[in-house]
């Protein structure tokens, strides 16, 4: 029988291969070969028409090689395009040129075609509602904003920026929720950034623009696209957005989208895009503070019907991260634990979710402060030092200044050289500050 590991054998053996080439040749599967009267037929599972091509253009004059050496036959080839966007046969035969001393060429066979349709991926997610929406001081603004922007007739455009694991996707999905609510026939359209830009290449490469923009623009009244910084560096897509975007707006359809970075740092998007996305509702949602962390952990076990002693909440919200997301995980290690036990212990939960030591370490030093600080409130040096005001690095920074302050008593000026501020900002740090670091270490 015949095996790719072979093709790649050749490659890997007989040519210097790139790294590109490499990919490709990993990520082509053999769907079944048969080796039939007068051919063999070799059928291949690719994952898009980009791979297909280079497999006709470099490597199916090796395939054919090995082929004919092992079988004495000429090859018919194959091509299944399956991926998490499509999956279809290809419609038309693929001819090759035959290496020297095989037939003239080698024809492919097909299986009969068939209507090209993207495979749906992406769907509203049942659970990602406003109802099930945990409100805190965060989102409340942007869950208000959003109901406006459901009702509003002139508004055709939301947009979601804020880092990961904050709710921007489930505030996706809930507005999708209330517009089929209100309206049950509408057509909403749930995408990925990525989703979308495979769907376009697929689209020119297989030359059904036709169907990509019936699918976007004529069978979607609201399209909602997550993670769209994916698009950062896709500027033929950027620009199907851009005039998707006029095509909605004319329309009076809606679209809401969520990146990962803010709108300031969209750098890699066209300014006519961003200019349709400043145009609209645009939303920032920042990391939860304590007191929403602690407001959504309750929520979520109690979701759960898990009941957890205030002093094991406490070590799992020191021990997670800073969005919303690692408090589910959390959680859902906790209801699997209750589930397994039946119950929740004090040391295994202590076990599972350890809590680096609040204390400061004898030996100090200004670095060693610095560090320990970052450390604590998960931020980065550069972040201390720098010139950002944000609730969650200026309490930090304070904290840090105090420290210093009362440990290794340094003149205002001193502290005010290492954190690149004057003495009066030093002295401001300090007012009010020592009582609250003493219940923070205590």
């Amino acid at each position: 029988m015949f095996s790719w590991n072979s093709v790649e054998a050749v490659f890997k053996n007989e040519k210097k291969i790139s790294g590109y080439l490499s990919h490709v040749l990993s990520s082509i599967k053999v769907r079944f070969q048969e080796n039939r009267e007068n051919d063999f037929l070799l059928s291949l599972i690719v994952p898009n028409f980009i791979v297909k091509e280079i497999c006709e253009r470099e490597i199916q004059v090796e395939i054919c090689k090995i082929i004919k050496n092992d079988f004495n036959k000429d090859v018919a080839f194959e091509y299944t395009i399956e991926s998490t966007q499509q999956s279809f046969p290809l419609e038309e035969a693929v001819f090759v040129e035959a290496p020297e001393g095989l037939a003239e060429t080698v024809v492919a066979a097909v299986v009969p075609p068939v209507t090209f349709q993207f495979k749906e991926k992406y769907s509203l997610n049942p659970r990602m509602t406003f109802n099930s929406l945990i409100l805190t001081q965060e989102n409340s603004f942007s869950k208000q904003a959003l109901d406006f922007f459901i009702e509003d007739t002139v508004t055709m455009c939301a947009s979601l920026f804020g880092p990961s694991g904050v709710g921007k996707t489930h505030m996706l999905h809930a507005v999708g929720w209330a517009i089929l609510a209100q309206k049950p026939n509408t057509k909403i359209k749930v995408v990925s950034g990525e989703e979308f830009l495979n769907d376009f290449q697929t689209a020119i490469f297989s030359k059904t623009m036709g169907d990509f923009r019936n699918k976007y623009r004529f069978k979607t009244d609201v399209l909602l696209i997550d993670d769209l910084q994916t698009l950062e560096k896709a500027k033929a897509t950027q620009l199907e957005l851009f005039n998707l975007f006029n095509d909605f707006s004319l329309s009076n359809k809606k679209i809401v989208i969520t990146s990962d970075k803010k709108f300031s740092e969209l750098f890699g998007f066209d300014d006519r895009l961003k200019s349709r996305f400043s145009g609209g509702l645009v939303l920032n949602l920042e990391h939860p503070s304590s007191d929403s962390k602690s407001k959504f952990l309750d929520h979520k076990l109690l979701n759960h019907n898990i009941s957890l002693a205030q002093h094991l909440k406490d070590v799992v919200l020191d021990s997670v991260g800073r969005c919303y997301r690692s408090i589910e995980g959390a959680v859902s290690r906790i209801e699997m634990l209750n589930r397994l036990n039946g119950r929740v212990e004090d040391d295994v939960v202590f076990k599972m979710f350890p809590v680096v030591n609040k204390r400061l370490s004898t030996s100090m030093s200004v670095e060693s402060i610095i560090q320990e600080v970052v450390a604590r409130h998960r931020l980065q040096k550069s972040d201390l030092l720098g010139p950002s005001r944000k609730k969650e690095i200026f309490e930090a920074r304070k904290e840090a200044i105090t420290i210093i302050r009362e440990n290794l008593k340094l003149s205002l000026k001193d502290i005010g050289v290492i954190f690149n501020r004057d003495h009066t900002s030093i002295m401001n740090a300090l007012k009010g500050s020592s009582a609250q670091l003493k219940q923070t270490l205590s």
